[in-house]
């Protein structure tokens, strides 16, 4: 049974990466952007569902799946065509973060003491991806 689970775990492992190398594959910035943000909503509830379930390296491995992800978004967002003020994926992109960050916050309370160092990371990392956008909208031009 232990086997099987394993089995199990190192295939959802090979799934979430396969869909953030689609997602890098995508040409399109824009389309890029909006994916890496719904891969990263994915890859969050992952990480919620492998704390519930005690699966802590899966836990890890998917909060490493959201770092990359909101990396992948932010570099898209700078690829794109528009100034970041008059780019709408710019503001959603802030708001699913925004919003990720408190979906984190909520994650990282059930997780035991001595298992929060991902999700610790994971946060900040968010924080400072959300920052980083935040920032680059509400400059002047």
């Amino acid at each position: 049974m232990k086997r099987l689970l394993s089995i199990f775990v190192l295939l959802s492992l090979v799934v979430r990466a396969a869909s953030l190398e689609a997602v890098k594959s995508e040409t399109n910035p824009k389309k890029r952007a909006a994916l890496a943000l719904d891969n990263c909503e994915a890859a969050m509830n992952e990480a919620r569902n492998a704390s519930h379930a005690g699966d802590w390296k899966k836990m890890a491995a998917a909060f490493q799946e959201v770092n990359a992800s909101a990396d992948v978004c932010y570099d898209s967002l700078r690829q794109t065509d528009k100034p970041a003020g008059k780019n709408p994926l710019y503001k959603r992109a802030e708001l699913k973060l925004r919003s990720l960050i408190r979906m984190m916050a909520g994650v990282t309370d059930d997780i035991p003491y001595d298992q929060r160092g991902p999700a610790d990371q994971a946060r900040e990392h968010l924080q400072e991806v959300h920052d980083k956008i935040l920032n680059e909208e509400m400059q002047k031009r």
